[in-house]
């Protein structure tokens, strides 16, 4: 009887990875780099969505939030079925820049802000164009093939917003 769970627990061990789709270390790394950023862009947008001084910066700022929260499900989902762990617990960078972001206050805040998620959203999208175009897992390529045109839209977004928040001396856009 001992020899027969003996063989059942050791072919369990065998099966389970033969369903999930293995994944390459650049895999692993794009899965863990975009769990980080993206917990970073729902935090730093539902601060945004607050305190920021313009509206458009505010209404970003959701949109940050609410498409980073959607994006994070899948990419959960993906790397569920691939085995793959993702990180958990807060970045360091997040802290930091939510810190920097947090001592500023109007179109300074709105300033800061915008030129970041221009800076973070041209890394994004390149290393989900490097997952989509070479990536071997399966799951984890087609998650940065669907995302990567929501990520180019709120790169162009963000470089619009960019104009704006940049032209403003203190502002005749509208505020709250």
């Amino acid at each position: 009887m001992k020899s027969l769970f003996a063989t059942a627990a050791a072919l369990a061990l065998i099966a389970v990875p033969a369903f999930a789709q293995s994944a390459s270390q650049q895999d692993k790394t794009f899965a863990a780099e975009a769990a980080k950023g993206g917990k970073m862009e729902v935090d730093l947008g539902r601060y945004m969505e607050e305190h920021g001084h313009n509206v458009k910066v505010r209404e970003f700022g959701h949109r940050m939030a609410t498409d980073h929260t959607a994006a994070d499900t899948k990419l959960r989902a993906a790397a569920t079925q691939s085995t793959v762990q993702l990180p958990a617990g807060a970045n360091p960078d997040e802290k930091k820049t939510l810190t920097e972001l947090s001592k500023l206050k109007g179109a300074a805040l709105d300033r800061a802000y915008i030129d970041d998620m221009v800076k973070d959203h041209q890394k994004d999208v390149q290393l989900f164009q490097q997952e989509a175009q070479s990536g071997t897992n399966p799951q984890l390529k087609s998650f940065a093939q669907e995302t990567l045109p929501i990520l180019q839209q709120h790169l162009s977004q963000a470089q619009e917003l960019q104009k704006t928040v940049t032209s403003e001396a203190g502002g005749s856009a509208r505020h709250r």
